[in-house]
């Protein structure tokens, strides 16, 4: 009797356990909201791409893309982002000199993705062509810029989504030679019209 007793309190336990450990890692998740609503998402901040093994090589736009976004039905973690506007940049660094294009390709695959809670939203099928003109650019061509840029910060006091060294993305030369690849914008996808998006 008391072996049976000591077994049912180790398998208590042990459950006891994996929920503890299971709940956090369901409750990390946000959805966006209002469910089933279009919004037009500026981004106000300048926003910075950095390639840190180039010698910290920079594009720098004065203000973000413009995003036209919906959000999924039934209530969803991820928040489709439809349509955008080109970018126009500078370079520092290895860039100087180079004035940078920044076409966003492949909508609507992009995605705004709450899955890992509202201090790591994620821009899911990043896919950016940046060319580069300038009297003294030294680089010519088309490169890419691609993955999913990670490490987002969502306030519902702003409305926004900020990046400080956000990582995920790769800057990808003509012949194929790819580096890291970060982003700082401190107000990225702000909604600026009601019913303003929110993430919760």
């Amino acid at each position: 009797m008391i072996k049976t007793m000591k077994k049912s309190l180790v398998l208590a336990t042990a459950i006891a356990a994996l929920t503890a450990i299971a709940v956090p890692s369901m409750a990390s998740a946000a959805n966006w909201g209002p469910v089933n609503t279009i919004h037009t998402l500026s981004s106000p901040s300048s926003i910075t791409f950095t390639v840190p093994a180039l010698a910290n090589s920079t594009i720098s736009c004065s203000s973000g893309p413009r995003f036209t976004a919906q959000v999924r039905t039934p209530a969803s973690s991820l928040m489709d982002m439809t349509s955008t506007s080109t970018l126009s940049c500078t370079g520092t660094g290895a860039l100087a000199g180079c004035n940078a294009a920044l076409a966003l390709n492949g909508l609507p695959l992009w995605s705004a993705d709450g899955t890992s809670g509202t201090n790591n939203v994620k821009i899911n099928a990043v896919n950016i062509e940046a060319t580069f003109t300038g009297g003294s650019c030294g680089t010519s061509g088309t490169y890419t810029v691609s993955g999913t840029l990670a490490g987002g910060v969502w306030s519902s006091l702003t409305r926004s989504v900020a990046f400080t060294n956000g990582t995920g993305l790769t800057f990808t030369n003509p012949v194929g030679a790819s580096l890291p690849m970060t982003v700082t914008a401190s107000e990225f996808i702000k909604d600026t019209t009601s019913p303003f998006v929110s993430l919760f």
